[in-house]
């Protein structure tokens, strides 16, 4: 009864907050200030999670509030762009005290997109955050940090070349994890076959550090498909090829990456993307974790202030070698299937976005205390200037 009460309480709140921002007048996005724009935001919601620490049997549900506060900071300028996010966020539970936490972040993406033939990028991102880790399977705290450069150059009037350098470092704060890191070098080329579609080649190199490892990974890629050019109905990019793992495991699999977004109708949207790779396992020593990931979705703008969007999330984590569970050998594979269906009310004001979300998620593991299902319901409120 006292979450049905919290629960209305929230929704009468965010009925007022509607009729108060609906009165405003709308105006330009953002705070203007010179060539910039500072755009402050607030999301608050509330939500009903069936299971709040993914356990596969015993499970404890409970109601928790979500405050998440932050500004992005993006400049108009054609020759430089910039876009720079800085973000708290603050989650306490009725019940379950001992998983409230506070995360923050921040992420800074700077480009040069014409510099004469040759295009120039650098990004950059931190986060500290306790939220659900598919490598781990169950919430966990960590830290995130992801450095980036990219530099593109128009070789031809029908080839083009991005080479690419990334970083990223995961520190686990539980000492049962792992952490690793991984330098990510990559060259993509392109080629113009047709008006709308280019072929594509790209080749890759990820070297990767963990502390469950006592020889680093190396893995080499190479992917071959096409790219769609710009148009106004379609993006995307499709690629297949091999990879191989080398170092404290040796492995040869089939590798592909695609992504796409597509404008079926004036109303509807679909996206998707798919792409696999090798990382060294988080929880087990000498051992490295195949990962693939897929979404298909789509996003219905049925009237005018309403829209609709639904997706499917597919996540494997299938391991190279086997691990000992009570003295005995056994297989580790996990398939995670992820449904999520979001409504969202876009008030004329433009400042203001109410939704309502359900999401339901069903873990399967070759190991039983890996299983389990979560359902979550989400009520909140987006304000943003």
């Amino acid at each position: 009864m006292k979450r049905v009460s919290v629960i209305a309480c929230l929704v009468g709140c965010l009925f007022v907050a509607a009729q108060v921002l609906n009165a405003a007048e709308s105006k330009d996005e953002g705070i203007k200030i010179g060539d910039y724009r500072l755009l402050p935001y607030a999301d608050l919601m509330s939500i009903y999670d069936s299971n709040v620490e993914t356990q596969p049997s015993n499970e404890k549900d409970d109601v928790s509030f979500r405050l998440k506060i932050g500004a992005g900071f993006k400049n108009t300028s054609e020759k430089v762009k910039l876009d720079a996010d800085l973000w708290g966020l603050s989650e306490k539970y009725l019940d379950l005290k001992d998983e409230d936490h506070d995360d923050f972040g921040e992420s800074i993406n700077l480009e040069w997109p014409e510099m004469g033939r040759f295009s120039f990028g650098v990004n950059e991102s931190y986060e500290d955050i306790q939220s659900l880790d598919y490598a781990v399977g169950s919430i966990q705290a960590r830290k995130l940090m992801r450095l980036g450069t990219h530099a593109g150059s128009k070789i031809t009037e029908k080839m083009n070349a991005d080479l690419s350098y990334s970083f990223s470092d995961t520190d686990y704060e539980s000492p049962r994890q792992f952490d690793w890191n991984e330098h990510i070098v990559s060259l993509v080329g392109l080629h113009d076959m047709t008006d709308k579609t280019a072929g594509k080649v790209k080749i890759g190199a990820n070297f990767q550090s963990s502390d469950a490892n006592v020889k680093d990974g190396t893995c080499v890629s190479a992917l071959f498909g096409v790219k769609s050019r710009q148009t106004e109905k379609l993006t995307g990019e499709a690629g297949i090829g091999v990879m191989n793992l080398s170092g404290e495991d040796e492995a040869t699999r089939l590798a592909f990456d695609a992504g796409a977004d597509w404008k079926a109708t004036e109303k509807v949207n679909v996206f998707m993307n798919a792409r696999n790779g090798f990382e060294p396992s988080v929880l087990d020593e000498n051992n490295y974790n195949l990962t693939t990931r897929a979404t298909l979705g789509a996003k219905w703008a049925f009237v005018e202030s309403f829209s609709l969007m639904g997706s499917g999330a597919y996540a494997r984590n299938d391991y190279l070698n086997d691990v000992v569970v009570s003295g005995e050998s056994m297989t580790k594979q996990d398939d995670t299937l992820t449904g999520t269906v979001r409504l969202t009310y876009n008030a004329p004001s433009k400042y203001l976005k109410i939704y309502l979300e359900g999401k339901y998620e069903d873990k399967n593991s070759t190991l039983d205390s890996n299983d389990y299902d979560q359902t979550q319901v989400t009520i909140g409120a987006l304000c943003s200037y």
